[in-house]
C-alpha cells in the first residue's frame, strides 16, 4: 500500500472516530437540558430525576467498562467497535420506529 493512501484511510479513520466520540458526548449530556420535560411529562419529583440521572451514569460506565476492556484485547479491534456501533444505532432505530419515546420527539 502507498503512503498516500494510507495516509488518507488514517485520516478517514480519525474523523468517523472523532464523529462517533462526539456523538458520545452529546448522548452523555442530553438528559441535563431535557431534564424539566422528562420531569414534568412523567411527574418524577427532583428525588426520581437524580435517580434517573444516576442510573444513566451508572449504567454507561457498567456496561462501557467491559466493552472497552473486550475492545482492548480483542484480536479484531475495528469489527469489535463496529458491531457495537450498528447494534447501538439498530436499537435507536427501533426504539423510534415503536415510538418508545414520543414525549421526547413529538412535542
Amino acid at each position: 500500500m502507498n503512503t498516500d493512501k494510507a495516509t488518507k484511510q488514517a485520516w478517514g479513520a480519525l474523523w468517523i472516530l472523532f464523529g462517533i466520540n462526539l456523538m458520545n458526548f452529546y448522548d452523555r449530556q442530553i438528559l441535563g437540558p431535557v431534564a424539566e420535560m422528562v420531569r414534568k411529562e412523567w411527574t418524577l419529583s427532583d428525588t426520581q430525576l437524580g435517580t434517573l440521572s444516576t442510573a444513566f451514569i451508572l449504567m454507561y460506565a457498567i456496561v462501557g467498562l467491559p466493552l472497552g476492556r473486550l475492545a482492548d484485547t480483542w484480536v479484531c479491534t475495528m469489527r469489535c467497535t463496529s458491531y457495537r456501533y450498528c447494534a447501538w444505532s439498530w436499537h435507536w432505530y427501533y426504539l423510534q420506529l415503536h415510538e418508545q419515546y414520543p414525549v421526547i420527539w413529538k412535542k
